[in-house]
């Protein structure tokens, strides 16, 4: 992680520690806990993440991303059916 810290300060670019997460993927259970540090703060390993717009899980289960587009398209489709917003 020390090359990650160092390529950030070469390109005068700063990490948010406290928006920063990863994700291991992997369809093992029981998997070994790794802790992951950028300078000295602990990043926080999550089971659902979403980049750029789209949210994966740690199986790459797409399942709550398409529960989401779904609700979106719901949400549309009645306003444009009933004329409401």
């Amino acid at each position: 992680m020390k090359h990650f810290a160092k390529w950030f300060k070469a390109h005068k670019l700063s990490l948010n520690v406290a928006k920063t997460n990863y994700i291991i993927i992997t369809n093992k259970k029981g998997q070994n806990k790794i802790e992951i540090y950028i300078e000295n703060e602990r990043i926080e390993e999550v089971k659902e993440t979403k980049f750029l717009g789209v949210i994966a899980d740690n199986q790459l289960s797409w399942e709550s991303h398409i529960a989401v587009v779904e609700s979106k398209v719901s949400k549309k489709y009645w306003y444009t059916v009933t004329g409401k917003r």
